[in-house]
């Protein structure tokens, strides 16, 4: 998609909701990373800076999700936050390629703030202790100082890495179509975890509650629920924000010496 970047900046902003409108008209589907998904979540970036695009892409709300979805007041003492200001400093005085900015600001950001650290949290908790052999500092620094073009071959990704991969591992290991770890989360939300979910985010007692609508938090939850739209990752990001809401009501003193022992 880094290849379609500059062309869909271009596109006004309004069609981002145009798209995602016409989108929710057709059956949709719970598969990972079905078209209609990918477009989705495609549409987030339209309008927007080439750099700032990726993660719009991986956003679960378009950035005018908020108008409708968080109050009034709550959009006034917000005011223009910038959201992509960790993406402006990686790349702050940089001249690199797409790609290579890219990888930049998803080293400093994604890699380390959220993959790396759901590894150590998941290792842990096992008592395991995981080595990443494709982060050792030589391996990073050679892949950092290869030309674009070796790390994207027109619409092929890992080009180089594949092409090493396959003098040990079968073609069709190889060639396969990448694949997350992801649970049936869409299906989760409407079976064993809806009441907790509607309990957590309707709740009129929490303390993030006045930033929402509840009229709009209560819409989404029904469309999901009712199998007409999937929201998974809507309903998944705002259950985590909700629970940590009341998490920090609950125990404010707990947690800010967990912070302070951090």
């Amino acid at each position: 998609a880094l290849r379609l970047a500059r062309s869909m900046s271009w596109l006004p902003r309004a069609t981002g909701p145009l798209v995602r409108r016409a989108l929710s008209l057709l059956p949709h589907s719970d598969r990972y990373m079905s078209l209609q998904f990918r477009l989705c979540q495609l549409s987030h970036g339209f309008g927007h800076p080439p750099d700032h695009q990726p993660f719009l892409w991986m956003g679960s709300f378009a950035p005018e999700d908020k108008i409708w979805l968080t109050t009034e007041d709550f959009r006034h003492r917000v005011g223009s936050a910038r959201w992509h200001a960790p993406v402006d400093y990686w790349l702050d005085g940089t001249s690199l390629h797409s790609i290579e900015r890219h990888q930049r600001t998803m080293m400093g950001t994604y890699l380390a703030d959220d993959i790396l650290a759901k590894v150590d949290r998941a290792s842990m908790y096992n008592s395991l202790e995981v080595r990443s052999p494709l982060l050792a500092h030589e391996v990073v620094s050679f892949a950092l100082a290869l030309p674009p073009e070796a790390k994207m071959n027109g619409l092929r990704t890992k080009s180089l890495l594949k092409k090493v991969a396959r003098r040990y591992f079968p073609r069709n290991l190889v060639e396969r179509t990448k694949h997350g770890f992801a649970p049936p989360l869409a299906a989760m939300l409407r079976g064993p975890m809806r009441q907790m979910i509607e309990d957590e985010i309707l709740a009129p007692a929490n303390p993030l509650a006045p930033w929402f609508d509840r009229t709009q938090l209560a819409r989404l939850l029904s469309e999901h629920m009712s199998n007409r739209f999937d929201h998974r990752k809507k309903i998944w990001n705002l259950f985590h924000l909700f629970r940590f809401g009341r998490v920090i009501a609950e125990k404010p003193f707990a947690l800010a010496s967990a912070s302070a022992r951090a």
